[in-house]
């Protein structure tokens, strides 16, 4: 075997793992795209599951703060009322797996929209825990009045910002309004009232 086919031999063998090389990173690379981008749809499809499942809350809770109302004033007795419905939680287990996976895909404010949903929907399912184990609806203060209205106002948020991500998408901005706002626009959006 002389030099040259020798070289030629190495030359060939460097060349094709290289090129293997080359390629297995490019297949990588676009199956991590295709992942992030099948990730992006799950969380758009996810927002409006959370949208639904707000207005839904909504609905449920203002019904439990319009009878907690007449409740506390004086208007009703417990035995009147046959239940209250509290808000059930966000289950958010396939927001936050599929947020890992695209978070790089979003701008700033749908980050932190994101954010805001999953800090607000652990605060209305610890307050909302709290209240049930703490309440007598026997002895209804105006205290725990304002407590259901905080729990309105949140849910109204939450279904604020879940719905303009889903709509939105990547032109996305944040408003700036705040919280009773936002609950005023929401309730007269879907045509609820709570007084």
């Amino acid at each position: 075997m002389d030099l040259l086919t020798f070289s030629s031999g190495v030359f060939s063998t460097l060349l094709g793992v290289f090129v293997m090389v080359f390629a297995t990173k490019t297949v990588e690379r676009k199956k991590q795209e295709l992942e992030s981008e099948k990730s992006l749809k799950l969380l758009y499809i996810e927002l409006n599951d959370i949208q639904t499942d707000c207005k839904n809350n909504l609905l449920d809770m203002r019904e439990t703060f319009l009878k907690s109302q007449r409740l506390q004033k004086g208007i009703c007795k417990w035995a009147d009322i046959n239940e209250l419905d509290f808000p059930r939680p966000l289950i958010l287990v396939v927001l936050e797996s599929t947020l890992d996976k695209c978070f790089h895909l979003l701008t700033y404010p749908q980050r932190n929209a994101l954010r805001t949903i999953l800090y607000l929907s652990n605060e209305l399912k610890i307050e909302i825990n709290n209240f049930m184990l703490n309440i007598d609806f026997n002895k209804l203060t105006p205290q725990d009045i304002l407590k259901m209205k905080t729990c309105l106002s949140t849910l109204c948020v939450l279904y604020h910002q879940a719905l303009n991500l889903s709509e939105q998408k990547e032109r996305y901005i944040e408003i700036d309004k705040n919280p009773d706002k936002i609950m005023e626009d929401v309730l007269s959006s879907l045509h609820i009232s709570i007084t």
